[in-house]
């Protein structure tokens, strides 16, 4: 009977120390301001369970934003955080259009054998700036 404790008692600590959640990084709402005419990059990460499918969308739609997502195995990865997740590389060029913000949205899920299903949903908003160097001012 003790045999069989032990062995519901390891089963018990092996599930718990699987991860059971997945989630996004920075916790804020606002990204960094992008300003105009100057390239942007921003990493995002996300951490805990592996996402196995991952949708980003932006707002307005004709934002020419490249993304690129990262295993943490990889080297882009080990460069930003020593190997402790995955991370998404946001790069664009803002433009001077009628929109003064970008949104963005991150939904990741993850499912495996020991997991029924873990998700993620993050907005985030990058506003946009005018270059303060282009801007003259009269005195």
């Amino acid at each position: 009977m003790f045999h069989i404790r032990i062995v519901i008692l390891l089963g018990c600590l092996m599930l718990a120390a699987c991860k059971n959640t997945v989630g996004i990084e920075p916790k804020d709402y606002y990204l960094p301001d992008a300003t105009i005419g100057k390239p942007y990059r921003q990493v995002i990460y996300l951490y805990g369970a592996q996402p196995d499918s991952i949708i980003l969308s932006t707002w307005p739609d004709n934002t020419k934003l490249d993304w690129q997502f990262s295993r943490k195995d990889s080297s882009f990865w080990n460069e930003y955080r020593g190997g402790h997740g995955d991370a998404i590389e946001i790069n664009f060029m803002p433009v001077n259009n009628t929109s003064k913000e970008i949104k963005i949205g991150i939904w990741a899920t993850a499912y495996s054998t020991m997991l029924l299903g873990a998700e993620a949903y993050k907005e985030y908003v990058i506003r946009l700036v005018p270059d303060s160097a282009k801007l003259v001012t009269k005195p």
